[in-house]
C-alpha cells in the first residue's frame, strides 16, 4: 500500500502551487503551503511534513532565510529540505537537494515522492499538531493560535486573460475551423496565409501567441520561427507549431529550434485550445498577481521582458521590476504605469537610463520579480513605454546586423571578456561552447568557419549570441 506523504511548500508562485497541489493529491499525498511566513517554524512543526519544498520565487533571499530557520529547528532536523530554484541564491545552506523550477508539475511530484521513498529520514517527521520547542507568542498569558496551514489541494482556477492569437496556415478550411474554436474560448484571432504574411502581421499586431503550420508556401514555419527569433521586437513571442503528422523527431526539432509547443493537426480542437491555455497560463498568473497588487515572479522564458513591462504599465502599477539571467541584471522603476528608472549591469559594465533598456530586450532566460511595495529610485528615464521598447529592440537589431555584416568576414581581432567567458562556458548553450572555445583562442569567425565542423549558420548564430552577451568583441583594426 502506498504511503501517504505530507509535503509543505514555502514560497512559490500561486500557479505552480496549484498545479503541485493537484499533482500530489492525485498521487495520494497531502500538499500544503505555509500561510504565514513569520510563523514558518511553528506552522511546519504543526503540519509535520515528510518533505519541505523551499521556493526561491518570488524572492531568493527569503528562501535562504527560510532554509536557515527550518534547519535550526531540532524537531525538523530529519526532514528533507529541497530548494526549488532555477537561479539559486548565493547562500543556500541547509538544502539537501537543489532543483530547477518545475516545468512539468506531475513529473516533479512523482520525482519528489520517489526521492522520499529512496531516502527515508533517520527518524519520522513530527506528528501533525506537535508543539515546537519555540513556543508560540503569548498575549496576556494566553498563547496566540498558530495560523493554519493553507491546504490548497482544491482551489479556484486562475482566470484566463484576454489574448491575441496569430494563426498562420495556408489551408482556408482549417484556418476557419481553428479560428472558430479559439474565438469561442475567448481569444482574439488574426490570420495569415504564409510565413511572410505572418511575420508582417506579427510586427503590426504584436500577438500573445503564434500558432503556425510547418509546411507553407513562400516562407514555411521554420522560416517564420527564424524571422521571429532574430528580430528583438518579436523574439520573445511564444510559437506553437501545427503539423499534419505527429512526428516525434519533428516535434523534438521544433522544440529545440525555439518553438514552445508542437501539436498534430489531427487532434481534437479542445485539446489544441487546452495546450494554448497551458502556454499562456504563466502570463495569466502574473497578470492576476498584478491586479491583486501582490509581489509576483516568473521565469523570463514564460513571459518575456517586454510583455511583462507592458502588462505592468497597463495595470497602472507602481513598484520595482527586477529581471536577471546568468549574465545581466536589470532593475526598472515604474510609477503609475510609467517607466521612470532603468539600470543594467553585466560584470563591470553598468548602464543607466535609456541605454539600460537594450539589455532588457535581449533577455530570454532567467527570472523576474515585480515588487509593488518597493519604492522606485530617482527617475532617469522619460518617454512613452511602447516607443522606448521599440527603440531598444531596433537598436539591438542594428547592432547585431552591423556585427554580422561587417565583422563576420572582415574581423581581424577578437577580444574576450574572460570573466563572462567563464560564465558562458558553464551556462551557455552546449552546442555553442565548442565554437566559443575557438573564438577564445583568438580565431576570427572566418577562421572558425574554416576549422570547425559546425555549419556557417551555427557559427554565425553563436557569434551573434557571444557579441550580444558581451563575451567577446570583434574589430577590424590592425
Amino acid at each position: 500500500m502506498a504511503t501517504s506523504y505530507r509535503v509543505l511548500a514555502v514560497g512559490g508562485d500561486r500557479a505552480v502551487l496549484v498545479g503541485l497541489a493537484r499533482a500530489f493529491q492525485s498521487l495520494g499525498s497531502v500538499f500544503a503551503a505555509c500561510a504565514d511566513p513569520t510563523r514558518l517554524v511553528d506552522s511546519a512543526v504543526q503540519f509535520g511534513p515528510h518533505l519541505i519544498l523551499v521556493f526561491a520565487r518570488p524572492v531568493a533571499d527569503e528562501a535562504a532565510r527560510a532554509l536557515e530557520r527550518l534547519r535550526s529547528e531540532p524537531l525538523l532536523a530529519a526532514t528533507p529540505l529541497v530548494l526549488v530554484a532555477s537561479l539559486p541564491p548565493q547562500d543556500a545552506h541547509g538544502a539537501g537537494l537543489v532543483l530547477p523550477d518545475p516545468s512539468d508539475v506531475a513529473d516533479f511530484a512523482a520525482r519528489m515522492l520517489k526521492y522520499l521513498r529512496s531516502s527515508a529520514p533517520a527518524k519520522p517527521p513530527p506528528s501533525p499538531g506537535a508543539v515546537t520547542a519555540a513556543a508560540p507568542a503569548r498575549v496576556d498569558g494566553v498563547a496566540e493560535p498558530v495560523d493554519p496551514i493553507d491546504e490548497i489541494a482544491v482551489v479556484e482556477e486562475i482566470p484566463a486573460q484576454p489574448a491575441r492569437i496569430l494563426l498562420v496556415d495556408d489551408d482556408p478550411a482549417l484556418v476557419k475551423l481553428f479560428a472558430v474554436a479559439m474565438k469561442k474560448s475567448g481569444y482574439e484571432v488574426v490570420c495569415a496565409t504564409d510565413g511572410e504574411e505572418g511575420f508582417a502581421t506579427a510586427l503590426q499586431g504584436r500577438p500573445d501567441l503564434v500558432v503556425a503550420d510547418l509546411n507553407m508556401p513562400r516562407l514555411d514555419g521554420w522560416g517564420l520561427l527564424r524571422a521571429l527569433r532574430s528580430d528583438h521586437r518579436l523574439g520573445e513571442t511564444p510559437v506553437m507549431f501545427l503539423s499534419c503528422h505527429d512526428d516525434y523527431r519533428e516535434s523534438l526539432k521544433a522544440l529545440s529550434a525555439g518553438a514552445q509547443d508542437y501539436v498534430a493537426k489531427g487532434g481534437k480542437l479542445d485539446a489544441l485550445v487546452a495546450r494554448m491555455r497551458a502556454l499562456l497560463a504563466p502570463r495569466d498568473a502574473f497578470a492576476a498577481g498584478l491586479l491583486a497588487r501582490e509581489k509576483v515572479s516568473a521565469r523570463i522564458a514564460e513571459l518575456g521582458p517586454q510583455w511583462t513591462l507592458r502588462k505592468v504599465a497597463a495595470s497602472k502599477a507602481t513598484g520595482v521590476l527586477l529581471a536577471r539571467d546568468a549574465f545581466w541584471t536589470v532593475r526598472l522603476g515604474v510609477e503609475g504605469g510609467e517607466l521612470t528608472y532603468a539600470h543594467s549591469e553585466i560584470g563591470r559594465h553598468k548602464l543607466d537610463g535609456v541605454a539600460a533598456l537594450p539589455p532588457l530586450v535581449v533577455l530570454r532566460s532567467g527570472e523576474l520579480l515585480f515588487d509593488p511595495s518597493a519604492t522606485p529610485p530617482q527617475p532617469n528615464v522619460q518617454g512613452a513605454l511602447p516607443q522606448l521598447l521599440e527603440e531598444a529592440a531596433l537598436r539591438n537589431n542594428r547592432n547585431e546586423a552591423d556585427a554580422l555584416d561587417k565583422l563576420l568576414t572582415r574581423a581581424t581581432r577578437v577580444e574576450v571578456d574572460e570573466q563572462l567567458y567563464q560564465l558562458y562556458e558553464q551556462l551557455g548553450p552546449p552546442a555553442s561552447r565548442e565554437i566559443a572555445a575557438l573564438m577564445r583562442q583568438g580565431l576570427t569567425p572566418k577562421e572558425v568557419i574554416a576549422r570547425s565542423d559546425r555549419s556557417p549558420t551555427e557559427i554565425e548564430e553563436t557569434v551573434r549570441d557571444l557579441v550580444r552577451r558581451r563575451v567577446l568583441r570583434l574589430s577590424a583594426g590592425p
